[in-house]
C-alpha cells in the first residue's frame, strides 16, 4: 500500500522540476500574448489521458474564472491534435498547445510540425522521456515533465497551464511603456520566476526552494493577493 509520504515523494521531483523551465515557460507566455493581440486563438490539441486538460484550458481562456479578466479565443481540435486539422483550423496567428502524458503520439507530432510550416506558434507539454512530441521539428516551447506515471505528468501539466493563462494575461495587459519586467533567477536555494509592473502595482511571482513551491499574485493597488503554497509533506 502507497502511504502518502510516498505519493507526495513521488511527485516533488518532476513537478518542482517546472523550475528549469521556468525560462521556456515564461518564454511561451510572451509569445502567447503576442499572438492574441494580433488576433490570434489558441488551438489545444491532445487525445487520451490529455483530452480532459485540453478541455480545460480552453474552457480557462474563453470562459476566465477571474472577474474582469479577459475572455480570449481558444478552441480544441475536434480529432485531439492531426496535420489535417491544423491544416483545417490553424491561421499563422494562431497558438497550437499539444499535451500528452507521455509523447507517444505520432499524430500530434504531425500536427505540431504542420503548426511550424503554417507559422502559428507552438508550445508542446509531455511527459515521460518526451517521446514523438518532443521529437517533432521546430516546436516553439517544448516542457518534458520527466515521470512515468501519467497521473503526476498530468498534474504538473495542470500546473504549467495555469502558469500560461496567468501570465499571458500579464504580458496582455501590461507593455514595456508601464515599466513591466520579467526575471528569473536560479541559486543554490531554488528557481524564482517573477513579473512586475511599478506602474501598476501588479507582481506575479512563482518560487521553489527545498521547503517547498509558491505561486502568488499581488496586487498593491486594489489590496488583491492569490497564493499557493507548497512545503514538505
Amino acid at each position: 500500500m502507497t502511504t502518502v509520504t510516498e505519493a507526495f515523494a513521488r511527485r516533488a521531483g518532476p513537478v518542482s522540476g517546472l523550475d528549469a523551465d521556468a525560462d521556456r515557460l515564461a518564454a511561451a507566455c510572451r509569445g502567447m500574448a503576442e499572438r492574441f493581440r494580433a488576433g490570434g486563438r489558441l488551438l489545444a490539441a491532445g487525445r487520451g489521458l490529455s483530452a480532459a486538460d485540453v478541455a480545460h484550458v480552453v474552457v480557462e481562456f474563453v470562459h476566465p474564472v477571474i472577474v474582469g479578466t479577459r475572455a480570449l479565443p481558444a478552441l480544441a481540435l475536434p480529432d485531439g491534435g492531426s496535420a489535417d486539422s491544423v491544416e483545417l483550423f490553424g491561421e499563422p496567428d494562431d497558438v497550437l498547445l499539444a499535451m500528452s502524458v507521455d509523447g507517444d503520439d505520432p499524430d500530434l507530432a504531425a500536427a505540431l510540425e504542420r503548426a511550424v510550416a503554417g507559422g502559428l506558434l507552438t508550445v508542446a507539454l509531455t511527459g515521460g522521456d518526451g517521446g514523438a512530441v518532443a521529437a517533432a521539428d521546430g516546436v516553439d516551447h517544448l516542457v518534458v515533465v520527466r515521470s512515468g506515471d501519467p497521473r503526476v505528468v498530468r498534474e504538473a501539466h495542470v500546473t504549467a497551464y495555469h502558469v500560461l493563462w496567468e501570465l499571458v494575461h500579464v504580458f496582455l495587459a501590461e507593455s514595456s511603456a508601464s515599466g513591466t519586467s520579467i526575471s528569473t533567477e536560479s541559486s543554490a536555494g531554488g528557481t524564482s520566476i517573477s513579473t512586475e509592473s511599478s506602474a501598476s502595482g501588479t507582481s506575479i511571482s512563482t518560487e521553489s526552494s527545498a521547503s517547498g513551491t509558491s505561486i502568488s499574485t499581488e496586487s498593491s493597488a486594489g489590496g488583491t493577493s492569490i497564493s499557493t503554497d507548497g512545503g514538505p509533506r
